[in-house]
């Protein structure tokens, strides 16, 4: 159990640096000009890549670390909420990787093809968001505290860096 708490801590420390490292831009899919004008030197940044990098790193490791969680769990009596605590995590994570792949493989490429002149590629922006969006909220939905995706109590902010109903939403 030693070495999947260290996973799980881990796991916990790449999640929680991910929003320190990455750069936030306003991102509105209805204005994908506007949008990319703001998100296309970030995303190519290395500051980007690395955020990124540190939330797959975290989600892969949280992966790793739910059997002996649910091991752990199941030996206290509380076998069948394990399993499904392991299950929906599993689910969550397996709907949000491919978003975090959309943002670190497919935004970098249209961010540099922007950025070299070619600003008919802005469009691209709003068909990513109309999928990533909710594959995302899907996601975040599967853990226990609710949807990050939901809109904050406090005006102006949002839950997560990436919800929908965000005004700052990025990525």
């Amino acid at each position: 159990m030693r070495g999947a708490a260290l996973t799980l801590g881990l796991s916990s420390l790449a999640l929680a640096l991910f929003p320190q490292f990455r750069p936030f831009f306003f991102f509105d899919p209805t204005h994908p000009m506007e949008t990319m004008d703001a998100a296309a030197p970030a995303v190519i940044s290395g500051l980007w890549r690395f955020a990124h990098y540190l939330a797959l790193i975290g989600f892969v490791l949280l992966l790793c670390a739910l059997p002996a969680l649910h091991a752990r769990l199941a030996a206290a009596g509380v076998e069948a909420r394990a399993r499904l605590a392991t299950l929906l995590y599993g689910l969550g994570v397996a709907l949000i990787l491919p978003t975090l792949g959309v943002e670190l493989y497919a935004l970098p490429a249209i961010g540099r093809i922007y950025l070299a002149g070619n600003v008919s590629i802005a469009p691209a922006v709003s068909l990513i968001s109309r999928v990533a969006a909710p594959m995302y909220c899907w996601g975040s939905s599967c853990s226990p505290s609710g949807p990050s995706c939901w809109p904050s109590p406090w005006p102006g902010a949002a839950r997560s860096p990436g919800g929908p109903a965000s005004s700052t939403r990025s990525g």
